[in-house]
């Protein structure tokens, strides 16, 4: 599962402004496109990731 989660194609960066970036997942994605059109973003797609002790 952690390799998994660390080459999950559901998280994705979209480039575009260098100047704004955001990180973002599930719903807010698409407010923060709508909102933001030109800022680059962080889709995380899968946001947890157990780690053994």
């Amino acid at each position: 599962m952690a390799e998994y989660s660390d080459n999950c194609p559901v998280n994705k960066i979209e480039w575009g402004s260098r100047e704004v970036g955001v990180i973002t997942s599930g719903i807010s994605y698409h407010y923060v496109k709508e909102a933001l059109p030109n800022a680059s973003v962080l889709k995380l797609g899968f946001t947890y990731r157990w780690l053994p002790d």
